[in-house]
């Protein structure tokens, strides 16, 4: 099993929100994040503010990173998040195994590419210059996935898709920039539905 570290000034109805937040979510799932449903930081900096979730690297590191608990049995799903994306590469999480192998739809200023990371070791599967892809404060990204097939969403409409997915798992989001301390995202909702 697994152990959740207690802090003494934890009470119990605390204690019982950290262990509910581990069992199985159910799907449709939405988060405004007016509450913590558990979202787990990985690395970098991760604030859950009034309706927002923000991702910030951490000084010295160019990316931050968070998954959400009890989604490892999420396999077939359509993902649509509303984020105010500033600049840097945004990555929509799927197949989430562990913290170093996952399957993403990264976004960056005019691409999108479909990638696969094992034990920290990314390929690039599919990729396509799109000029409707620009960092803004109500960027509409996700992805959709479903046996082997993976597709990125911009503004809810299926922009490129691959048919080699390798993982299976759960969901979450990074946020990366080449300079150091630069990458910053906010996410204001996501929806995630099966996919049919």
């Amino acid at each position: 099993g697994f152990r959740i570290h207690v802090d003494y000034d934890w009470d119990g109805e605390r204690l019982l929100q950290e262990m509910e937040q581990g069992l199985p979510k159910d799907i449709p799932y939405e988060d405004d994040f007016s509450t913590d449903k558990g979202w787990i930081q990985a690395w970098g900096e991760i604030d859950r503010g009034r309706n927002n979730l923000s991702l910030r690297a951490s000084e010295d590191s160019s990316s931050a990173s968070t998954f959400l608990d009890g989604t490892r049995l999420w396999y077939d799903i359509s993902l649509e998040a509303t984020t105010q994306w500033e600049k840097g590469t945004t990555l929509v999480l799927s197949g989430i195994e562990n913290a170093k192998t996952y399957d993403a739809c990264a976004f960056s200023d005019g691409v999108v590419r479909i990638q696969y990371t094992e034990a920290g070791v990314t390929r690039v599967s599919a990729e396509k210059r799109d000029e409707r892809i620009q960092p803004s404060a109500n960027a509409r990204m996700g992805t959709r996935v479903r046996g082997y097939v993976i597709e990125c969403t911009w503004n809810y409409e299926s922009i490129l898709e691959a048919y080699d997915r390798p993982h299976r798992g759960g969901i979450g989001f990074q946020v990366w920039d080449s300079e150091l301390g630069a990458a910053a995202l906010s996410i204001s909702s996501i929806i995630v539905r099966e996919t049919p």
